[in-house]
């Protein structure tokens, strides 16, 4: 056998078939009769270990200073210590909620239907008896959801205003909890109750 082969001999070639690279095998057998005879198991299974692969890598772990008592001596920037538990802003509340309702098949059904009342052919009966108990529940929900989101922000606030002692070169000084950083000393008390 030669050593240098040209790429239609070797193609052409019945007893080297089994040294084809796997990627030319594939080219040649691509197309919708390979996927449903078992091409999804292939491509399912080379997703399913490159997902594998990548989560099962070691993150670098890199060393890292922090200067107790010097926060700003710290050279790596760390988030703020605040809480936030809200799920809305101002910008997406009502977007949020539409969708939060709108996800369950049966909302998504009622809207569907009253807005197949638009259409004269489909027009069954008044435009009030499909929008209003949609709208009333709409409207439930959305005032629900507002005073649960204004319930958060209180406790939120709250939380990120509870003072706590920090001991600093000048002596201990109260802090509020949302500006507690990375370095900070901070002295814990035992609380009785």
């Amino acid at each position: 056998m030669p050593l240098m082969m040209s790429e239609e001999g070797f193609e052409n070639d019945e007893s080297d078939y089994q040294t084809l690279p796997r990627a030319r095998v594939s080219q040649r057998q691509r197309g919708l009769g390979w996927f449903l005879l078992g091409g999804w198991k292939v491509l399912c299974g080379s997703c399913c270990d490159c997902l594998a692969h990548i989560c099962r890598r070691k993150k670098e772990l890199k060393a890292r200073t922090v200067w107790l008592g010097s926060p700003e001596k710290c050279e790596e920037k760390f988030p703020k210590n605040a809480i936030k538990n809200q799920k809305y802003n101002i910008f997406t509340f009502v977007p949020g909620v539409l969708y939060q309702q709108f996800k369950f098949f049966l909302n998504l059904y009622f809207l569907v239907v009253a807005c197949s009342q638009f259409v004269p052919s489909l027009k069954i009966g008044y435009l009030y008896t499909y929008w209003a108990p949609l709208g009333f529940v709409l409207a439930v929900t959305v005032v629900r959801e507002a005073v649960d989101e204004v319930r958060r922000y209180q406790r939120d606030k709250e939380m990120n205003s509870q003072l706590y002692s920090k001991l600093t070169v000048r002596g201990k000084i109260q802090v509020k909890s949302s500006d507690i950083q990375v370095g900070d000393l901070i002295i814990v008390d035992k609380v009785h109750l």
